[in-house]
């Protein structure tokens, strides 16, 4: 019988599946797995936990605040005045402001995201809130409502950002409004409003536009079938309907969610079902067709 010369040189180092085993699904290496743990373990702190009232003071933070101090509409000094509402009534942007209303909040959000209007934010909320303090009010919705229609109607158009800013924290603060109060503030509202957009709608930041859309969805949404008999209200969805074909994509989609929200509304709609603006919007829309289809006929 002949015997083995023949012997394997390659493969000796290698781990060989036991019969039966093929199948394993958990393998007993795991030096990526460790590799990943350890990564883990490392970039978690070994200090203990400490209570806030018992860490040291930062002295960052007073900088800080320091700084937002003089972020005002008229530049003036941040009183120290407390809130009215109660004693200790905060919200988390009262370490930014002396604002205790917690619709506000989302403002805590923006700060942290290092958005290009962020300042301009805390700065007219800082000086509504010092505002409506100093006139004894009680920084209620209405109160702030009220004071934001104010500071929107004296906003100059050199400043969009600004602009943008208080329409930020209307949109914020316009829902939680009683609908008795916007139809009771209907005319003005909207008058403001109105205003407010034609000045921006050739402006290069598309912020102020967007947001002052969605207030006038929310006003126009607020009220009674009555008011939709006069043929201004029934108009300006028509403008907005207009907006719909804007250059800017957010624009554009705001423009959209309003008029589906002002037409789709029950409460308003006529015996028919549709809504009074609804014939208007729907010839306009016509036109709009029309104006495609013969532009791409003449191509």
């Amino acid at each position: 019988m002949i015997g083995k010369y023949r012997h394997r040189i390659h493969g000796k180092g290698r781990v060989r599946i036991p019969k039966g085993m093929s199948s394993e699904s958990n393998p007993t290496k795991r030096r990526h797995r460790n590799a990943a743990e350890a990564a883990r373990n490392a970039s978690l702190s070994t200090e203990p936990m400490v209570a806030v009232d018992d860490r040291p003071h930062d002295q960052a933070a007073d900088i800080l605040l320091d700084d937002l101090g003089s972020m005002k509409i008229g530049r003036e000094q941040e009183s120290c005045s407390k809130s009215m509402i109660s004693e200790g009534g905060v919200s988390r942007i009262s370490q930014f402001t002396s604002c205790t209303n917690p619709n506000f909040d989302v403002v805590h959000r923006i700060w942290k995201s290092g958005s290009s209007m962020q300042k301009e934010v805390v700065s007219v909320l800082a000086a509504v809130a010092e505002l409506i303090k100093e006139r004894n009010g009680t920084e209620t919705d209405v109160e702030y409502f009220a004071a934001l229609m104010t500071t929107l109607e004296g906003a100059s158009i050199n400043e969009p950002n600004r602009t943008a800013a208080v329409a930020f924290l209307l949109q914020l603060i316009v829902k939680k409004v009683p609908k008795e109060v916007l139809q009771a503030q209907f005319m003005r509202t909207v008058q403001i409003l109105y205003t407010k957009m034609l000045e921006n709608s050739e402006q290069n930041e598309n912020s102020p536009l967007k947001y002052l859309l969605s207030i006038l969805g929310v006003v126009l949404r607020a009220q009674p079938a009555r008011v939709w008999n006069n043929a201004n209200t029934r108009n300006m969805v028509v403008s907005v309907a207009a907006l719909c074909a804007h250059d800017k994509p957010w624009v554009r989609t705001m423009a959209r969610r309003v008029v589906r929200a002002v037409l789709t509304d029950p409460v308003t709609s006529t015996d028919n079902g549709l809504h009074a603006a609804a014939s208007g919007v729907g010839m306009f829309v016509q036109q709009q067709l029309q104006t495609a289809l013969s532009e791409f006929v003449f191509m």
